[in-house]
């Protein structure tokens, strides 16, 4: 009887006592016990050892509690899935900055283009002026000449007069006479081809300042219109980018609230003991060789205001992607967390039919690893309530079998 108290404390103590401690106590509980009382204390360990092994494997078939080491790959696709949504928002910004800085580009042109066009207008006046100026000096020209060959002609004609008199003195009067008509004959003709010449060089002057003020206003007329129509596009695809980008972040905030509402496995996973491996493994690998950072490169490579608003499409479409993936992954949670309540049910039901028979004994061992030291919680005090149950069961049961020994 001694030997059964014995091993029976052993048994209520066991989870402040180590294994070789246990081992003696066992040792000298069976010198005291008679051969019968050994073979029955076998049988038992031997019994309690198969329900060990039976609790052990239902441990085993029974899921982990959490859903990141039940389902490490749908965990590890979400941890992709925000990382990427990182990237996304890390490109939106990229984009705003370089719609930002094409703005001050496009403002700094523009101010380049108005000088250029106030230059043109100054030199078009300027010919104008030239091209006046021009006229007015051949018209005082052309007066001035008149004028002198006019005077020439009266005094000529007032010599012709005078030595019409004197040549019907003499015949010597008359040669000079001839020679002055000669004279006068040539000096109209030089008259008249100065007259002439005047007025094709006026034509002339008229007609290329003409000319080169039209060619000059309308060099500066398309240029105009060239630079306005190039101004408006660029306005049009400024407009366009900062419709996409303010799109982008409305979406990128609904993105964002909707993920604060439903948390994600790595936001659930906030201890240092929750690691999961893949989301090491996706941490660990290098920049060159993650698809996300190099989808990023070739992004930020390929951003020019030719392909701008096909990126911002692009990035919208990944992004309701990106959003019906998480609300994908959000119903998966909820139904693994219903799953996983359905499991514990029937796990409970079980623990507590242990208590009815005598197969159910538990390992000491199992039970200590679940003990620390100033708090218990409702599984330990279940376990204490059924090591005790276990212990008075097995007394029951020897001190029935010495009665039938005495019997």
């Amino acid at each position: 009887m001694a030997g059964i108290l014995a091993w029976a404390a052993d048994v209520v103590g066991g989870a402040g006592a180590s294994d070789d401690e246990a081992d003696d106590a066992r040792d000298a509980a069976s010198a005291a016990m008679t051969p019968e009382q050994r073979l029955r204390a076998a049988e038992l360990d031997a019994r309690a050892a198969s329900m060990r092994r039976a609790i052990q494997d239902l441990r085993l078939r029974v899921p982990p509690p959490h859903v990141a080491q039940r389902l490490p790959h749908l965990h590890a696709h979400s941890l992709a899935s925000s990382a990427a949504l990182a990237l996304q928002l890390n490109a939106h910004s990229s984009t705003k900055e370089q719609a930002q800085q094409r703005e001050i580009t496009l403002q700094e042109e523009n101010a380049a283009y108005e000088k250029a066009l106030s230059d043109c207008r100054w030199k078009i006046q300027e010919r104008q002026m030239e091209t006046d100026q021009l006229q007015s000096d051949l018209k005082i020209d052309s007066a001035s000449i008149g004028l002198t060959m006019k005077d020439e002609c009266a005094e000529r004609g007032g010599r012709r007069n005078t030595m019409g008199l004197k040549v019907q003195a003499g015949g010597w009067e008359e040669r000079n006479l001839r020679e002055m008509e000669v004279a006068e004959h040539n000096l109209k003709a030089q008259l008249e081809d100065a007259l002439k010449e005047q007025e094709a060089t006026q034509h002339k002057v008229s007609t290329t300042a003409s000319e080169t003020a039209e060619n000059a206003l309308l060099e500066a007329e398309s240029l105009i219109n060239l630079k306005s129509k190039d101004l408006e596009e660029k306005k049009r695809v400024l407009e366009l980018l900062d419709n996409k980008v303010q799109t982008l972040e409305k979406e990128w905030s609904v993105v964002e609230e909707e993920s604060l509402k439903n948390p994600t496995p790595e936001k659930v996973d906030s201890g240092p003991g929750n690691l999961n491996p893949a989301a090491v493994k996706l941490d660990s690998v290098p920049a060159n060789q993650n698809p996300a950072a190099a989808e990023l490169d070739s992004v930020l490579a390929s951003l020019n205001p030719a392909m701008v608003e096909a990126q911002a499409e692009i990035l919208i479409t990944d992004v309701h992607a990106k959003e019906k993936e998480l609300e994908r992954l959000n119903h998966l949670h909820r139904n693994v967390c219903s799953s996983a309540n359905e499991i514990r049910a029937p796990r409970s039901r079980f623990s507590r039919g242990l208590l009815s028979g005598p197969e159910d004994y538990c390992d000491a061992k199992a039970g200590r690893k679940l003990y620390q030291p100033g708090l218990r919680t409702e599984g330990q005090k279940r376990l204490m309530i059924l090591r005790s149950t276990i212990v008075l069961y097995v007394l029951l049961l020897h001190i029935v079998v010495f009665i039938k020994i005495s019997v």
